[in-house]
């Protein structure tokens, strides 16, 4: 009996536990970012010709009027699906990047992996037989993600449960890396391997 009163009690305490933590420690500027991309999807969703003047297509490198496309194509979400998976990763990863740095990493992050992702995009699709549109945010969940193994394999020991069970299924997630075209999965390597080196180098997480 006393047995079966201290496991539910610890269960509880735990239970208590996560949740304090899942509230105290929410990455509020990940789920801001959440929220923004999800107002820009139901509004390309509700006026779909507001998307072509989001989306990145490769002959755009050679258009100087058109280079504000490398920054608004990850903008283009492609529908509610699409907005939950990229949310997901964001947030999650959020978790162990926002509670050990500052906000202008998130920033860093968020421009670094647009422009370098449509970058190596456009220009290894400059051969393709049809010039391809580029319009997805996943390009930035990938530099997230990046920052989030550097940062927890860095501080491991100060992680709480919940993030090393983040950080397990960050190495599940490279399955989702696509190989539709050289260019996207030349793209996601790009930004995984800059994003990671830069936080290596700049030595941007602490504990807290």
């Amino acid at each position: 009996m006393n047995l079966q009163y201290f496991y539910f009690s610890s269960k509880k305490s735990e239970h208590k536990f996560m949740k304090e933590f899942l509230i105290e420690k929410k990455p509020r500027l990940s789920i801001v970012i959440a929220i923004v991309f999800f107002v820009v999807n139901i509004l390309t969703q509700t006026i779909p010709m507001l998307s072509n003047f989001l989306v990145l297509y490769p002959h755009n490198l050679y258009e100087p009027q058109s280079w504000y496309r490398f920054l608004t194509y990850p903008l283009y979400v492609g529908g509610l699906l699409n907005w939950i998976h990229f949310s997901l990763v964001i947030i999650l990863t959020g978790y162990i990047i926002e509670n050990r740095t500052n906000e202008k990493l998130i920033y860093t992050i968020l421009i670094l992996s647009t422009v370098i992702g449509g970058l190596v995009c456009a220009i290894f699709n400059q051969n393709q037989p049809i010039d391809v549109s580029i319009g997805s945010p996943t390009i930035i969940a990938w530099g997230f993600w990046s920052a989030a193994v550097v940062a927890g394999i860095k501080l491991w020991h100060s992680l709480a449960k919940f993030e090393r069970w983040i950080l397990i299924l960050c190495f599940v997630y490279t399955l989702n890396i696509t190989i539709g075209n050289l260019g996207s999965f030349l793209s996601q390597i790009s930004v995984i391997l800059i994003i990671a080196l830069y936080c290596l180098i700049r030595r941007k997480f602490s504990q807290k």
